[in-house]
Order: C-alpha cells, then structure tokens, then sequence
C-alpha cells in the first residue's frame, strides 16, 4: 500500500512440525543471496531473521513476470522446493497456474502434493527425513566445495609454472635460457605465472557457485569467463611490460579452470574426459568466430592462420575437447612418468604434441612447410627414444637447430603441456 508495488515475500517450504536445525538459516540465507543475485533493486527489505521470513516491495516489474522469475529460480536451484517464494499484488496472491505452472508435485513421489498430503500417503517422518536430507546434503555439498575449488586453482598455477622450468625445450625459454625469445627468461615466465595464478582460480570459484546453485548453461558461463581471463591479460602485460608470456595459457588453462569448478559444484569427478568435454561445451561456437574475418580485421596470430591456411588453433582444439591432449599427450605423459624421472616425461609429452599439434606459432612463422618439418623432426626424437637412444638424441639435436636457425617457438604445444600436466594433477580430486 505504502509504494504501490508488487510484494515478493520469501520463506521456507517446510512441513509445520518439522524440526529445524542451524542447517535451516543456511537455506533461507541462500535464498536471500539469490533474490539479492537478480537484482530486482527493492524499494524496501524486511526480513525477520527468526521467523524465516522476508518481504520486497519491487517497482519497475510486473507481478507476473515476478512469479514467472521466482518460479524459475524455485525449478533451477537445489534448494528452490524448500523455498516459498510468493508475489503479492494488493492482497491477490499471484498463483502458479496463473502464469503457466503445472501443479507441483510431492516431494517424495511424482504425484501432485495435494493429492498426495489430502490422501496421508506419507508420514510426516518420511517428510520430515528427505527434507533434512536436502537440507543437509546442500550445506554438506557447500563445505567440501571450497577445498576442491582452491586445489584446482593451486594445481593450474603449478602446472604453468611447472612448465616454464621442463628443460630442455627446444626453442623455447628453459632453465638454459630463452631459446628464440630475447625478450622473456625463465624468472619473467615465473613472475607472470604468479600474478595471473588468482584470475585462474577465480575461473574455477565462478564455476563451481554457478554450478552449485543449479546454473547449467555453458555458454552463458563463458561470457562470465572472459572479464576475468581479459584481467588476467592485463596484469600480465602490466608486469612482464607488454610481453605476452602467457595469453594462450590463460584462454587454455582458464577455460579448464571453469569446466573443473562446474564439474565440482556439481559433485562430479574431474576425470580428464570429463573436465575437457565440459570446456568443449562452454566454448561451443568459438571456431564461428573465425567465419566474418578479412585481411581488415585480423588481431592475432590465430586469426591470420585462419586467413591463410584455414587452421582453427587453440578456438579448434577447445571447441573438440582437446582431442590432442586426450589422445596424445596424457597417455605419453602417464607413460613416460613410469618410465623416467626429472623432466623427461614433460619433455617427450612436448615432443609428442609438437609431432601433431598445429602451433600457431610455428604456423605463422613458417607455414605449413615449416610446420611438418618440425612435427617431423619432433616425431623422430620420440621414436628413436630420446633421451635414452643415441639416435633421439641427434633427433632431438636436429629439432633444436631447426627451431633455433628458423627462430620458432612452439608455444601452442608448450601450453597444451601445461594443460597436460593441469588435468593429470587434477584427476584425483
């Protein structure tokens, strides 16, 4: 009456009798956080912390597409059958069959709930129980989140940084040195690993609240992704002064970071297949990008690959679940790591995706020639059993001279090891 809007009032969908516990403030706070989450911008709040109980006065929207938002938000979280969540407008409460809701249903069976609570077909234990146990699962589901989120974060930042030290790596900045690169060393590639470390993790934590609040639309989550991964480039390029050290790094392992965090928030394990199937779901359509391109508007690397030799780089190999990870590196890697110690099994897993990955590196500086000379060459390191066989060894010797003389780095491949690497650390969480 006081502003002339309609009133959404929030409380909780639970049997009268029910015993709660503290577990039952943690429901109705989740609640608040998501009303608070659609920013519906009140005219005024009320909430009685004891009673579990809220009320919105919210201008600006009619009460229908109020209900319609609210039943949305009831369908779409874990929670949403244990919230009440009405629309008032004047004393008319605005029903669910009003806007299209078919009747709900009971909370153990598919029968409709009126049936069911007029016809006494469960007790109020049984009621009672699978309320608790929802109730209690969320907030169990809650608390193991954040140790899985935070290693996952950990594990892309060891998994750069573990790959800037793999020596030796030919053409690229190692522990010798900065291979063909004058303007990077090993301590710049560790000191831009660091600052851009918290942006990955927030990629995970972004994910996994999403997924835990019953968010599930990959695109949608890359569109949350890319502020974060854009920050990430600029407090990368901030410190190592314009140097791009880690750009492809941040979109591979980034995109990874998000496909984890949504698989955890939904309970699921981080099996490799799983983590990339999932970033093949969230960057759906990435290689599209590549269909309005002309010598105009072309801004990096990839794009003019594209152009000239119809290569869909890093956006191709995202969009098809890394194909050259699952299949190549990670069974060359979980082998080598049997085999060899230091880093030789990064090494030869570098080897093995140098021999089949489009670099768009090596693409842009040699061509396509260039690129199988060097696929090649990576291919008879490996096959003549570098590090232990005197041919791998001139194989490997070869590809160095190779990189050094045509002045190539094959820093697709050497992300694709840091990706390698992350989803091996992973796979146990």
């Amino acid at each position: 009456a006081q502003y002339g809007t309609a009133v959404v009032t929030f409380g909780l969908n639970v049997p009268r009798g029910c015993p709660m516990t503290d577990s039952f403030d943690s429901v109705f706070r989740e609640g608040l956080r998501e009303l608070s989450l659609l920013n519906l911008s009140p005219l005024r709040r009320k909430v009685l912390w004891n009673d579990r109980f809220a009320a919105l006065a919210i201008g600006g929207f009619s009460a229908n597409y109020l209900k319609r938002l609210l039943m949305r938000l009831e369908e779409r979280h874990p929670l949403g059958r244990l919230w009440d969540l009405d629309v008032y407008l004047g004393e008319e409460c605005i029903s669910g069959a009003a806007v299209g809701r078919p009747t709900r249903s009971c909370f153990l069976c598919d029968e409709p709930a009126l049936v069911c609570r007029r016809l006494q077909r469960h007790t109020k234990e049984e009621v009672f129980t699978w309320v608790k146990n929802e109730v209690e699962t969320f907030v169990r589901k809650r608390e193991e989140l954040k140790p899985r989120v935070t290693r996952i974060g950990q594990a892309a930042h060891e998994a750069i940084a573990a790959e800037a030290r793999v020596t030796p790596k030919p053409g690229l900045v190692d522990e010798r040195g900065g291979g063909v690169h004058r303007d990077m060393d090993l301590e710049l590639l560790i000191e831009s690993s660091n600052v851009i470390a918290p942006y990955l993790a927030q990629c995970a934590d972004l994910a996994a609240r999403r997924a835990i609040r019953g968010i599930v639309s990959p695109l949608a989550l890359f569109r949350k992704l890319q502020p974060i991964g854009i920050k990430a480039e600029e407090v990368m390029f901030a410190r190592t002064g314009g140097v791009n050290t880690h750009k492809g790094m941040i979109f591979s392992i980034g995109l990874l970071c998000g496909a984890a965090g949504s698989l955890v928030g939904r309970g699921e394990q981080l099996e490799p297949s799983l983590v990339c199937q999932e970033a093949s779901a969230i960057s759906s359509g990435l290689v599209a990008h590549f269909d309005g391109l002309n010598k105009e508007n072309i801004n990096t690397k990839g794009e003019a690959n594209y152009l000239s030799f119809q290569s869909r780089g890093i956006r191709g190999e995202a969009e098809q679940g890394f194909p050259c990870v699952l299949k190549v590196a990670l069974p060359e890697y979980i082998s080598s790591i049997k085999r060899y110690d230091g880093h030789v099994p990064s090494v030869r897993t570098l080897l093995a995706l140098m021999a089949v990955v489009e670099d768009s590196n090596v693409l842009y500086r040699s061509g396509p020639a260039g690129q199988k000379h060097l696929q090649e060459c990576a291919k008879a390191a490996l096959d003549n059993g570098w590090p232990t066989n005197e041919k791998g060894k001139i194989a490997f010797a070869n590809l160095e001279d190779f990189c050094l003389q045509c002045s190539l780095s094959p820093g697709g491949s050497a992300d694709l090891l840091a990706v390698t690497i992350f989803l091996h650390s992973i796979s146990n969480l």
